[in-house]
């Protein structure tokens, strides 16, 4: 499907949910899960009795300064960058509606900035200390890596990186960082071709470069 979540509303996730069988006992084993991610962003939503989009500008955006960051496209800005398959096929942007935790948000380099910045940050206002309960540890995969909530940790050099990515038909991101080097690395692509693995080896080239 080209758009596949942009008729996949509430009632079908939680009809989904209500017949689903889990196959392996809890916590004894890592999976990400983009399900639990739009769920997530759903319980939160009814929750506080708001749409998932308004409380993301209200306890992100807006306190980070973060414009240029929505799950909708603006199609009179001509500075974003249409969303190609990995033969190079131009594709359609990504709509959500209960699955827009999972991946609605669309950014720019400065705002991803933004965001990582306080993630630096020493953690003093409210968001900031929100952002550092993220990356307490919650579960240990082996070899080497250990999974906050959301962020993937890993040590080299004696220095711990985070980071995360993310990607659609269409576009592909990474976003890391090591927070004692103050340093920052930041991939946004309108390719489907994953950057992962160039965006750690960025990483992982400013921890072993002396």
């Amino acid at each position: 499907m080209v758009d596949p979540y942009a008729f996949y509303d509430r009632k079908q996730l939680f009809t989904y949910l209500k017949n689903y069988q889990a196959k392996g006992d809890p916590e004894t084993e890592y999976a990400y899960s983009n399900l639990g991610f739009g769920l997530l962003a759903e319980l939160i939503s009814i929750i506080q009795k708001k749409p998932y989009m308004q409380l993301v500008k209200e306890s992100i955006l807006v306190p980070l300064e973060m414009a240029n960051t929505s799950d909708k496209v603006d199609p009179k800005n001509k500075n974003i960058a249409p969303p190609h398959n990995k033969e190079g096929t131009k594709v359609p942007f990504w709509n959500f509606q209960a699955m827009a935790g999972a991946g609605a948000l669309k950014s720019s380099l400065n705002d991803m900035l933004r965001y990582t910045i306080a993630q630096l940050t020493y953690p003093e206002t409210d968001i900031q200390k929100a952002m550092n309960l993220t990356k307490q540890f919650t579960f240990f995969v082996p070899p080497n890596s250990d999974i906050g909530m959301a962020w993937h940790m890993n040590m080299l050099e004696g220095m711990t990186y985070y980071w995360h990515n993310g990607g659609t038909a269409g576009s592909s991101s990474f976003i890391g960082f090591v927070p004692d080097e103050k340093s920052v690395v930041i991939i946004l692509s309108n390719s489907e071709i994953d950057v992962t693995q160039t965006g750690i080896q960025l990483l992982e080239k400013v921890l072993t470069t002396k």
